[in-house]
């Protein structure tokens, strides 16, 4: 999924992308193999490609961060093919008052739990987290996230 998106690419969005894949242009390599592309410089074309290739390093090196600050939030989820062994699931319990009451990190096989009074500290939460490329959650941007970042000063690697 993550080879078939252009999003990451400076100033190129879902229209653009979307007009690329008429033209055939479907994938990282079609790109590549393509020599000129309609509305795009040779100089801009050049420079995307240098990206692209940057891009498929870093797949190659299982570094999904690459991808932060590039790939719209939105997007993100095209990730997941390339690391879901390394995909952590996220989601958080707040009381009455907005404070944290439990924190779930599953990965399918395994699920930690991080309750207040008992295990709910920054520092173990974080050692979770370091295990995992992707953080998936479920509507976390807007509210998981923040809560942790906030309450516990909790820092995290991609999430989707």
């Amino acid at each position: 999924m993550i080879r078939n998106t252009f999003q990451f690419l400076d100033k190129v969005r879902l229209g653009t992308e979307q007009q690329w894949w008429k033209l055939g242009i479907t994938d990282w390599d079609n790109f590549l193999k393509t020599a000129t592309i309609k509305k795009v410089s040779s100089d801009t074309k050049e420079y995307y490609n240098r990206q692209i290739q940057a891009a498929k390093k870093a797949l190659l090196n299982n570094d999904s961060s690459f991808f932060i600050g590039k790939l719209p939030a939105k997007e993100m989820w095209r990730l997941y093919p390339e690391f879901k062994e390394e995909t952590g699931f996220l989601d958080i319990e707040t009381d009455s008052y907005g404070k944290i009451t439990v924190v779930g990190i599953s990965n399918y096989f395994n699920t930690n739990h991080f309750v207040r009074g008992i295990n709910l500290e920054k520092a173990a939460i974080e050692r979770e987290l370091l295990k995992y490329k992707i953080i998936v959650t479920f509507n976390g941007g807007a509210f998981d996230l923040p809560k942790l970042r906030k309450q516990l000063g909790v820092k995290m690697a991609i999430v989707c």
